[in-house]
């Protein structure tokens, strides 16, 4: 256990030099000018320190499989670290909350009407010049979502950019929860998920709504599994509607799902728009 713990602990350490590369001067991590390429190979390698570590603690986990509490503690841990530093290596946050403030502040459809409308919105400067032009290709559950950050935010992009970041964290670890809830050795089915860096990296420190839609399949198959095909089917319609991408695994849940035949039903019933 003592080891599991300092592992964990390697990785977070790791994660943290990652996120500490991003204030350097001349950093492109947080979406500066590159000055020097110091930070980049410093991000880079911390980061595959901290993947080493991860895949030797799950290496180590295989004869401490009942340490879920240590898992869930370890999760906690390594997932929030990122929401320490800026915005890391994406403004995709910035875009979410262009299209919430053209629900909110615009009182506008951003399936109609693209960021690029509003060139002096402060999300519009803040996001990708490549995502200013399109329209939203989010879920309306998503946008609802993005409108409620905008309403909170305000003008400021830091808060914004936050709020998506800690709600995608949030829901890595709710996906930890659930997912150890279905196996028998549940760190097992913990770890792998709340212990990985990228993911980290990845939501905690970009705000990537892949967090949202990933939590309520993983709750839909738990449902489904707990032979609660109706709930499992409501789960399965929340996740496409933050992105219809969900939909492509859905033939494969039904195929494992003795009420498979049910929750198509059901799915068909309500008529996912996407």
């Amino acid at each position: 256990m003592r080891l599991l713990a300092l592992l964990g602990g390697g990785i977070a350490a790791a994660l943290g030099c990652a996120v500490g590369a991003a204030y350097g001067v001349g950093s492109p991590i947080a979406g500066g000018v590159e000055g020097t390429d110091t930070w980049s190979i410093v991000f880079l390698s911390a980061a595959a320190i901290a993947f080493v570590l991860y895949v030797t603690a799950l290496l180590a986990l295989r004869s401490h499989a009942n340490a879920l509490r240590l898992a869930l503690a370890l999760t906690v841990l390594i997932q929030l670290v990122p929401l320490t530093g800026p915005p890391l290596l994406s403004r995709d946050a910035y875009s979410y909350w262009a299209y919430g403030r053209i629900v909110w502040v615009h009182n506008d459809n951003p399936y109609d009407h693209a960021p690029a409308r509003y060139p002096d919105d402060p999300a519009t400067v803040a996001a990708a010049p490549a995502w200013r032009h399109p329209t939203s290709v989010y879920g309306p559950t998503f946008t609802v979502a993005s409108a409620g950050v905008a309403a909170v935010a305000g003008s400021s992009r830091w808060t914004a950019a936050f709020l998506f970041r800690a709600t995608a964290a949030l829901a890595v670890a709710a996906t930890v929860l659930v997912a150890a809830r279905i196996p028998t050795r549940k760190a097992l089915a913990a770890a792998p998920v709340g212990w990985n860096p990228l993911f980290a990296l990845h939501f905690a420190g970009g705000g990537h709504n892949d967090a949202l839609m990933v939590l309520g399949m993983v709750a839909a198959l738990a449902l489904a599994r707990w032979r609660s095909g109706a709930a499992s089917g409501s789960f399965w319609i929340v996740a496409a509607s933050v992105k219809s991408i969900a939909l492509l695994l859905l033939p494969l849940a039904l195929l494992r799902s003795r009420r498979g035949v049910c929750l198509a039903g059901y799915l068909l019933a309500d008529r996912v728009p996407f």
